[in-house]
C-alpha cells in the first residue's frame, strides 16, 4: 500500500540525442519540465525512478539517448487550509456590514 495514499502516476519518457550524456536529474528535468529538479532529485533518490527495468538511485546516473525511463510520481496530497490569528482593526460593524482597516 502507498503511504502517501491513492495511486501513483506513473509517467514513462524516452531519452532523447539532446538529453544524452546528462545527469538523469537534468535528463529529467527537461523532459519533465512541470516537475522542480528538487522534487525529481528526491524521486530519485526514493528509488521511484528507473532506467530501462532497473531502479536507479544516483542523480548522477548518465543518460544515453533511447533510453526508457520510468518515475512512479506520488499522488499529489490536497492542501489543508489553516487559520492564522491575523491583527485586524474592524472600523465600523452592524448586523449587515462589517468595515476592517
Amino acid at each position: 500500500m502507498n503511504p502517501e495514499g491513492g495511486a501513483p502516476q506513473v509517467t514513462t519518457v524516452v531519452v532523447t540525442e539532446e538529453q544524452a550524456g546528462l545527469r538523469l536529474d537534468q535528463a529529467l528535468t527537461s523532459l519533465i519540465p512541470q516537475r522542480s529538479r528538487s522534487f525529481l532529485q528526491r524521486l530519485i533518490r526514493e528509488g521511484r525512478v528507473s532506467v530501462g527495468a532497473t531502479p536507479v538511485t544516483r542523480t548522477s546516473h548518465e543518460v544515453a539517448p533511447g533510453e526508457v525511463v520510468t518515475v512512479e510520481m506520488p499522488p499529489l496530497q490536497p492542501g489543508t487550509p489553516q487559520p492564522q490569528a491575523l491583527p485586524i482593526e474592524v472600523v465600523f460593524e452592524d448586523q449587515d456590514l462589517v468595515v476592517v482597516n
